[in-house]
């Protein structure tokens, strides 16, 4: 995932371990518009820069994913099974969200 954001984003990103989460860093500050927390059987994207999340609300019905959204934000629940076949989706909502936070 982080080779995706890295393919669109301006500046290069490193992977930041909180204790509650894994962030993005660009080597000046944290850039934590996407957040990663690992669980024992899935893995917790949270998506926090996405303007307009209603198009990826409903993709992400259609792909059968388990998420939930409040707060402008999107919080996928992704089991390693379920990500090959949903990469395309990821893939397409990662540069969007890194697009966005760099337009910030």
């Amino acid at each position: 995932m982080l080779d995706i954001i890295n393919g669109v984003a301006k500046s290069q990103r490193t992977l930041n371990y909180n204790k509650q989460f894994i962030g993005l860093h660009d080597g000046i500050r944290p850039g934590n518009f996407v957040t990663f927390k690992p669980r024992r059987s899935f893995l917790r994207i949270k998506f926090e820069s996405l303007s307009n999340i209603e198009p990826w609300t409903k993709r992400l019905e259609a792909s059968g994913l388990e998420f939930n959204d409040r707060n402008d934000e999107i919080r996928i629940m992704l089991p390693p099974k379920d990500f090959e076949e949903n990469k395309q989706l990821l893939t397409e909502m990662l540069e969007e969200a890194a697009k966005q936070y760099e337009k910030a």
